[in-house]
C-alpha cells in the first residue's frame, strides 16, 4: 500500500491541507475525536502545530516526531532486551576507546585531539544510517574513508556489547515490530498537550531524547489505533527513517504525506525524493506556484544596526495590532545575531522564545568546571587561575563565616597580590612565591618608622589578602592532586560534584543567589555530570584530561531554549520558523558568505568519495539547498510582511559585504512582477526596485531619525536629543541635561573641557583639602617631586590615591629595566658595604682577585634572590642577560679603579639614607633634609644616596648610579636652567626639559650626613657598557641653588593649589605616563585641551617646570619669573672634580 500524497506550497496553503486531512480522517471514522497522528520534524513544530490545530477546532490530534513514535513503538522491546539509549556522552566515549586501538588508522597520531573526537563522532552518526553494502563501497574510496568506516563499525559493536542502542537501532526495532499486528505501543490519552509542552523545553541535541518522555498512566493500543497518519512537511529523511515510514504506510489505517514545495527544483529535491520513495515517481506533482517575494529589502551599516532595524519593525507591527506570537526575527548564522538579538530584546523588555544562543560551556557552572579541570594541564598559570576566578562567582569554604553566608573571593585583590609576588605558573610556585612575598612585606613592617602607621596598616591588609590567596590555592591544588589520582568516571563525577558544592554552592544555595536561567542551566550541567558518571562500562580507566574533554563535548552539544515555546517573539535560525504560520518575518544576515554560507568540503569525506555512494551522504551543495528550502518556506509562511536585511560592512572584521544571491533572486522576483524584467539583478540595482521596497540606511543616526517609535528607553532618549538638535536646540537646553538628570554631568564636563578656564574636569582640585608639601610635616622624595613636574595626574594617582601600576609577570619575557637597575644597585651596595666594613680602599690600590671573586659571589646571590621572586623574565632570555650583567660589573670595577685614582676619591658610604628608617639596627637614623624655599617655607626630603666618596681635599662626591640611557639627561648642566635636562642643540631653548632634582637634593643630604659644609660634587654614573660607563656631573653653585628653590616652590605651589592635569605622551616617549595612557587620537585631544587652558593662571607654574613645550616660544624664552642662570660645567668620566 502506498501513501497518499498532497503537494502544496508552504505556509497557509500547507496548513489548510493538513486541516482538510484531519477533517477527512475523522469524517471517515465517524467521530470528531477519532485518533489522528501528525508526524513532524521537530518537537517545537509539533507543539506549535497541535496548538494551531486546536485553534481551528481540531482537538485531540497527536503531533509527534518520528523518533518519538519509534520510541513508543520499539523502546520497551529494546529495554526488555537489556539495551539502554546511548547518550552523546556514551557515543563520544566509545569513539575515544576505539581511537586508542589499532582501528584508529590514520587518526592514531591525533587521537587525543578534541576536534578528532568530535569529527569522528559526527561521522559515525552520519554513517550509522547507511547499510553495509553502501559502507563497503565507501570504504573502498580511499584509505582515509576506509579508516572512518572501520572506526564507525567498531563504535557500533562496542555500543552493542555495552548494552546500548542508538537511534538507528530504535528505528529498526520499531520497523520490525510495526509488521506484527499484535504488538502494542504505550500511549497516553488522546490529548497529549502537556507532554509536548514539556518535550519542547528539553534539549533537542544528540542523545537528549534518548529517555522515554514523561507520560500519563499508559494504555495499550494497536499500531492501527494511532489512526490516520499524516507526514506533515517532510524534509531530508535518512534511510532507516524511510524504512520505518514505509512500514507505517502499510500497517496504519491510512497514511498521507502533506509535502511542501517552494518552486525551486534544487531546493525541493530532498522532499521530492521522500515523496517518490513512499508513493512512487508519479506522486511528486508540484503545483505551479511562484516563490514568495519580499515586501522590503533593507541595507544597513552593520549587524548591530540590522538587529535594531528589525526590532523597530517588530514594535511598529505590534502597534498595528500584530501579536508578537505571529512574528519572527531569524538569521542564517548564529554569530553575531543570536547574542545581539537576545541583548536587544532584553533591553526592549519584549518577551521572546527560540533556541538558546549559548551552549552549556558558556554557562556559569560550565565555565567553572571546565576552568577547574583545565588548571592542572595549564600548570596552574597565574593568568588562567585569575581568569577562572573572574569568570565565575567562586566562593571558598575557607572564607565561610559564622553567619552561614558565603562571600565571593576577592578576585581583584588576589590579582594584584599574585602579580606583585611574581607568580607565573607551576603548582609549587604559588606557595613558594607567596611565602617570599609575605616574608619581604613583614620585613618591610620592621623597617617602618613611627610616623608610618598608614603604611603599616596597608601592608598588614596586603598580608591578610596574600594569606587568603595562599590558603585558597592550597585547597585548589589539593583538589587537583586528588582528581589526578582518580581512574573512574563515577569517582571523577563525584569529585566534580563535591567541588561544585565546596567552591560554588549547591542547588539550594544557587536558587537564592543566582538568576533563574543560570539555575536552570546549572541543573543541566549537573545532569551532564551524572551521564558521564555512567561511562565506566564503555570507557574504562579515564584520566582527568579525558574527563574534561568528555565534559566539554557533552556541554557543547546542549543549548536548550529561551522562553516558552509559542509565547512572545520567535527568534532563532531560519529553520526555527519552518512550518510556522506567521504574519511578519525579518531575516537578518542576507549577505554573501553568511546566508548562504560557503560550501566547505568535509574534512573526512571528499566530494570524490561522496560521489562513490550517490545520495547516501549529503554533500555541501545539498546542505545549502536545504537551507534555501527552509528560507523559501519561511518566506511563504509569512502572510503580511517579509523583510530581508543585509549589512554593507562588518565592523568586527573591517570588511565590505555584498547582498547574497538568495536576496538578489528574491529581488528579481519583485522586479519581474513589476516590470517584467528577466535580467539578473546586481547589488547596484536594488535601489531601482519599484514601490520603495528597497531602503538604504546610511547610518545608525539616520535610522533612529527615521523610525516611528524607538524600541528601548535608551533609543527613546537619543531620539529626543536628535529631535531637539534638529529643531535648533542646544544640548545644554534639553530637559535630559537639566540638573539632576542623567546627561547633566556629561554636559557639564564637555562644556568645561571646551572652555579656556582650568576646571575640575581638567584636574583642578582647588578647594580640596590637600596635604602641604612645603611647610608641613610631610616628607617627600626627589622622585615624587619630579613625578608632579612630569605629569601631575600621574603624581595624584600614585602618591595621593595610592594607585600603582602592577606588571603582569607572565608577560615579562626579559627582566624589566627597573628591576635590572635595582638588581645592579643592590649588588654594588652590598659589595661596597663589605669593602667599607674592611676599611676604605686607598685610591692608588687596584682591585684584586679577591675583590672580583667577592663581587661575583654577591652577584650570584642577588641573581638567585631575583630568580626566586620571579623577577627576571623567561630563563631563555635571562641566562645571557645575567652573564652580561656580571661582565659589566667586573668591567665597572676597572673603570671605578681609574676614576678613584684620577680624583683621589675614597668610598665613604653606600646607600646612605636620610629621612628613612635605618637598614641596620646599629645604624643611626638620619633626619630628612630640609630645603629652604626662600619664602619662609621648607621642603622635607627623604631618600638614599647610592654612594658618597670623599676626596683628598675633603670634598664630598655624590654618586647616583644609572643603568638606563643617558639621552634623558641631555644638556644637564647647560646654562640657563642647569638642573633641567632636555633635547635640542646647545644654546637653543630647552623646550621639552624636565627638572632633575636628585643631584642638587642629594648634595644637600651629603652636607648633612657628612657633618660639614664642605664642597659637594654630584653626578650621575652610567654603569653600563652601552653608555661607556659615562660620568655626568653637575657642579653645585649659587645659581643651581636658586634654580632648585624656584623649581621646588613651583612644584609645592602646584600641589598645594590642586593642579593635577593629565599629560599623555606616546609610549615611546621617555616621559610616558602609565596613568595617562591614551591612543593617538585621545592624546591629541588632551594636548589641544591643554593648549586652550595654557594661559590659565593656575596652570602657569606647571607649564614652566614640566610642560614648557606647551608654552609659546617667546613666552618660553622669557620665563622672567625664574632665577638668574649662571655658568655650569659638564664633566667627563675621567674628570670628577
Amino acid at each position: 500500500m502506498r501513501a497518499a500524497v498532497r503537494v502544496t506550497p508552504y505556509g497557509a496553503p500547507a496548513f489548510e491541507v493538513l486541516c482538510e486531512e484531519v477533517e477527512a480522517a475523522r469524517g471517515e471514522a465517524g467521530h470528531f475525536l477519532a485518533p489522528v497522528t501528525v508526524l513532524v520534524g521537530e518537537h517545537r513544530l509539533a507543539v506549535l502545530t497541535r496548538r494551531e490545530l486546536a485553534r481551528r477546532g481540531h482537538i485531540g490530534v497527536e503531533c509527534a516526531t518520528l523518533r518519538d513514535l519509534a520510541e513508543r513503538l520499539g523502546g520497551e522491546a529494546l529495554a526488555a532486551k537489556g539495551r539502554r539509549p546511548a547518550s552523546a556522552a556514551v557515543l563520544a566515549a566509545a569513539v575515544r576507546q576505539v581511537l586508542q586501538t589499532s582501528a584508529a588508522g590514520v587518526f592514531g597520531e591525533v587521537r587525543d585531539h578534541l576536534a578528532t573526537e568530535r569529527a569522528l563522532t559526527e561521522a559515525h552518526r552520519t554513517l550509522r544510517d547507511l547499510d553495509e553494502r553502501v559502507l563497503g563501497v565507501l570504504a573502498k574510496a580511499s584509505a582515509r574513508a576506509s579508516d572512518v568506516v572501520a572506526i564507525s563499525r567498531q563504535v557500533r559493536r562496542r555500543l552493542a556489547a555495552g548494552g546500548f542502542h542508538d537511534e538507528r537501532d530504535l528505528l529498526t526495532e520499531a520497523m520490525r515490530l510495526v509488521g506484527h499486528p499484535g504488538h502494542t505501543a504505550t500511549q497516553g490519552p488522546a490529548d497529549r498537550a502537556d507532554m509536548h509542552d514539556r518535550a519542547a523545553q528539553k534539549t533537542t541535541g544528540p542523545g537528549a531524547g534518548s529517555a522515554t518522555a514523561e507520560r500519563d498512566p499508559p494504555g495499550a493500543v494497536d499500531v492501527a489505533g494511532l489512526g490516520r497518519l499524516v507526514l506533515y512537511l517532510p524534509q531530508r529523511v535518512g534511510p532507516a527513517a524511510l524504512d520505518l515510514l514505509v512500514a507505517l504506510t502499510a500497517a496504519a489505517g491510512g497514511f498521507t504525506v502533506v509535502a511542501g514545495c517552494c518552486g525551486d527544483p534544487d531546493a525541493d529535491a530532498a522532499v521530492a525524493a521522500v515523496v517518490r520513495h513512499l508513493a512512487g515517481d508519479e506522486a511528486w506533482r508540484p503545483p505551479a506556484a511562484a516563490a514568495p517575494a519580499p515586501t522590503r529589502i533593507v541595507a544597513v551599516p552593520d549587524a548591530d544596526e540590522e538587529v535594531r532595524t528589525a526590532l523597530r519593525g517588530v514594535v511598529e507591527a505590534l502597534r498595528r495590532g500584530v501579536p508578537l506570537e505571529r512574528m519572527a526575527v531569524l538569521y542564517g548564522r548564529n554569530e553575531p545575531y543570536a547574542r545581539l538579538l537576545g541583548d536587544q530584546l532584553q533591553a526592549a523588555e519584549l518577551p521572546f522564545n527560540g533556541p538558546s544562543a549559548r551552549p552549556l560551556t558558556e554557562s556559569v557552572l560550565g565555565r567553572f568546571l571546565l576552568g577547574l579541570l583545565g588548571l592542572p594541564g595549564r600548570r596552574y598559570s597565574r593568568a588562567d587561575v585569575m581568569a577562572w576566578l573572574a569568570a565565575v562567582p567562586i566562593r571558598s569554604a575557607l572564607e565561610a563565616r559564622g553567619d552561614g553566608r558565603w562571600r565571593p573571593v576577592p578576585v581583584a585583590a588576589w590579582e594584584r597580590i599574585s602579580r606583585r609576588a611574581g607568580v607565573v605558573d607551576g603548582a609549587g610556585e604559588w606557595g613558594r612565591r607567596l611565602e617570599v612575598y609575605c616574608t619581604n612585606r613583614r620585613a618591610e613592617i620592621d623597617r617602618l618608622g613611627e610616623d608610618s602607621d598608614w603604611r603599616r596598616v596597608q601592608i598588614q591588609r596586603d598580608l591578610a589578602v596574600a594569606d587568603g590567596l595562599g590558603l585558597f590555592m592550597a585547597d585548589v591544588l589539593a583538589r587537583g592532586e586528588a582528581a589526578g589520582g582518580l581512574r573512574s568516571w563515577r569517582r571523577l563525577a563525584q569529585w566534580a560534584a563535591t567541588s561544585i558544592r565546596g567552591l560554588v554552592g549547591g542547588a539550594e544555595w544557587r536558587e537564592g543567589n543566582w538568576p533563574p536561567h543560570e539555575c536552570a542551566t546549572a541543573e543541566r550541567v549537573e545532569s551532564c555530570l551524572e551521564r558521564l558518571g555512567g561511562l565506566d562500562r564503555v570507557d574504562p580507566e579515564p584520566d582527568l584530561a579525558r574527563f574534561r574533554r568528555a565534559l566539554e563535548a557533552e556541554l557543547a552539544t546542549g543549548r536548550g531554549t529561551r522562553g516558552r515555546t509559542g509565547h512572545g517573539l520567535l527568534i532563532g535560525p531560519v529553520g526555527a520558523a519552518f512550518g510556522v504560520n506567521l504574519e511578519c518575518v525579518w531575516v537578518l544576515g542576507m549577505a554573501e558568505g553568511t546566508f548562504p554560507g560557503r560550501a566547505v568540503e568535509d574534512s573526512l569525506f571528499s566530494e570524490a568519495e561522496r560521489a562513490a555512494v550517490p545520495d547516501a551522504l549529503p554533500s555541501p551543495p545539498a546542505r545549502l539547498a536545504d537551507d534555501h528550502r527552509r528560507f523559501l518556506a519561511v518566506m511563504a509562511g509569512s502572510s503580511e510582511e517579509r523583510t530581508l536585511l543585509y549589512p554593507r560592512g562588518d565592523l568586527r572584521r573591517t570588511a565590505d559585504r555584498l547582498p547574497s544571491r538568495w536576496l538578489l533572486a528574491s529581488a528579481q522576483r519583485v522586479a519581474a512582477g513589476a516590470d517584467g524584467l528577466e535580467a539578473p539583478l546586481g547589488a547596484g540595482d536594488l535601489a531601482k526596485l519599484p514601490g520603495g521596497i528597497f531602503r538604504d540606511v546610511p547610518s545608525p543616526t539616520a535610522a533612529l531619525r527615521a523610525c516611528s517609535f524607538p524600541t528601548t528607553s535608551q533609543e527613546y532618549d537619543l531620539r529626543l536629543l536628535l529631535d531637539h538638535s534638529d529643531s535648533g536646540g542646544s544640548l545644554e537646553e534639553h530637559p535630559l541635561a537639566a540638573p539632576g538628570q542623567p546627561l547633566a554631568p556629561a554636559v557639564t564636563m564637555l562644556a568645561a573641557r571646551r572652555a579656556s578656564a582650568f576646571t575640575r574636569f581638567d584636574g583642578n582640585l582647588a578647594g580640596c583639602e590637600i596635604a602641604e608639601v612645603a611647610g608641613g610635616r610631610r616628607v617627600v622624595s626627589a622622585t615624587q617631586l619630579e613625578a608632579w613636574a612630569t605629569c601631575p595626574h600621574g603624581y595624584f594617582m600614585r602618591y595621593m590615591l595610592g594607585v600603582e601600576a602592577v606588571d603582569q609577570p607572565e608577560r615579562e619575557l626579559r627582566i624589566s629595566p627597573l628591576e635590572r637597575g635595582d638588581l645592579i644597585h643592590t649588588i654594588l651596595d652590598r659589595f661596597f658595604n663589605q669593602v667599607l666594613a674592611a676599611g676604605a680602599p686607598d685610591p692608588a690600590i687596584a682591585w684584586g682577585e679577591d675583590d672580583r671573586r667577592r663581587l661575583t659571589e654577591i652577584a650570584a646571590e642577588a641573581f638567585a634572590e631575583r630568580e626566586g621572586k620571579g623577577r627576571v623574565g623567561q630563563r631563555i632570555f635571562w641566562e645571557p642577560e645575567r652573564s652580561r650583567i656580571h661582565r659589566e660589573l667586573l668591567a665597572f670595577l676597572d673603570v671605578e679603579e681609574r676614576w678613584r685614582r684620577a680624583g683621589g676619591c675614597v668610598p665613604w658610604a653606600s646607600e646612605k639614607g636620610f629621612g628613612m628608617p635605618p637598614r641596620r639596627r646599629d645604624e643611626e637614623p638620619q633626619p630628612p633634609v630640609e630645603i629652604p624655599l626662600g619664602d619662609g617655607r621648607t621642603v622635607r626630603v627623604r631618600g638614599a644616596v647610592d654612594r658618597i666618596d670623599r676626596t683628598g681635599t675633603g670634598a664630598a662626591v655624590v654618586i647616583d648610579y644609572k643603568t638606563g640611557r643617558s639621552n634623558v639627561y641631555q644638556r644637564l648642566g647647560e646654562s640657563p636652567w642647569a638642573i633641567y635636562a632636555g633635547a635640542g642643540s646647545k644654546g637653543s631653548p630647552k623646550r621639552d626639559a624636565l627638572p632633575r632634582l636628585q643631584l642638587p637634593l642629594y648634595a644637600h643630604a651629603a652636607r648633612q650626613v657628612t657633618g660639614a659644609a664642605t664642597e659637594v660634587i654630584a653626578g650621575y654614573w652610567f654603569v653600563t657598557a652601552d653608555e661607556g660607563f659615562r660620568w655626568l656631573a653637575l657642579s653645585q653653585d649659587e645659581s643651581v641653588e636658586a634654580e632648585l628653590q624656584w623649581t621646588l616652590a613651583s612644584i609645592c605651589d602646584g600641589i598645594a593649589t590642586g593642579v593635577f592635569p593629565a599629560y599623555p605622551r606616546p609610549r615611546s616617549h621617555p616621559s610616558h605616563c602609565d596613568y595617562c595612557d591614551a591612543d593617538r587620537h585621545r592624546a591629541g585631544e588632551v594636548a589641544a585641551q591643554l593648549h586652550r587652558k595654557a594661559r590659565s593662571p593656575e596652570m602657569l607654574g606647571w607649564l614652566r617646570v614640566g610642560a614648557r613645550g606647551l608654552l609659546p616660544v617667546e613666552e618660553h624664552r622669557q620665563l622672567v619669573d625664574g632665577p638668574p642662570a649662571g655658568d655650569h660645567v659638564e664633566h667627563d668620566a675621567e674628570d670628577p672634580t
